[in-house]
């Protein structure tokens, strides 16, 4: 499974715990700390295969720079599970 199915599947998972949050199963902070974790996660997987990308495409960019914006992304994604949650 390369980092694009990775990818893939934590925003599937994202969209599964906004569903199990709002059927009650867990809380909108638990469903976001999940979510946050799985970036994390895949921060983790993109930091090592980064150099290793980034000699491949483009390699003027700094090999963290991908794992930091998907981690961003994932922060963010958690912060709009939370708003939704409360609207």
């Amino acid at each position: 499974m390369n980092l694009l199915h990775k990818a893939l599947l934590s925003i599937h998972l994202l969209y599964y715990c906004e569903y199990t949050m709002r059927l009650g199963v867990v809380t909108a902070s638990t469903a976001s700390l999940i979510f946050v974790v799985l970036i994390i996660a895949l921060a983790a997987v993109a930091a090592s295969y980064a150099g290793h990308i980034g000699d491949i495409t483009l390699p003027e960019i700094n090999p963290q720079a991908g794992a930091f914006l998907l981690l961003g992304f994932g922060l963010l994604a958690s912060l709009v599970v939370m708003y939704r949650a409360h609207v």
